[in-house]
């Protein structure tokens, strides 16, 4: 399974920008950031790979000032693998 995750440094952002994309159709949900991701804990805002371009142009005009990184995630039988983009 592969998605993608928008990590925040404020958890009032994550759930902001979840709402944001929400309302625009994006497939979005409030998680745990990863500890693979390895940028401290918070919350982190997953989309579905389809909806990854079009979230994109919505997070540029998004007002949620505490982005510090999208990852892509792939989960395994092995476990998971998290790439910074």
């Amino acid at each position: 399974m592969e998605y993608f995750i928008i990590a925040t440094a404020s958890r009032t952002d994550a759930i902001s920008l979840n709402y944001q994309l929400k309302a625009k159709g994006v497939r979005a949900s409030v998680v745990s950031t990863p500890k693979e991701a390895k940028i401290g804990c918070g919350l982190s805002v997953k989309i579905l790979s389809g909806d990854y371009f079009y979230a994109l142009r919505l997070i540029k005009t998004a007002k949620v000032p505490s982005i510090t990184g999208i990852f892509k995630v792939t989960e395994t039988f092995e476990g998971k693998v998290v790439m910074r983009l």
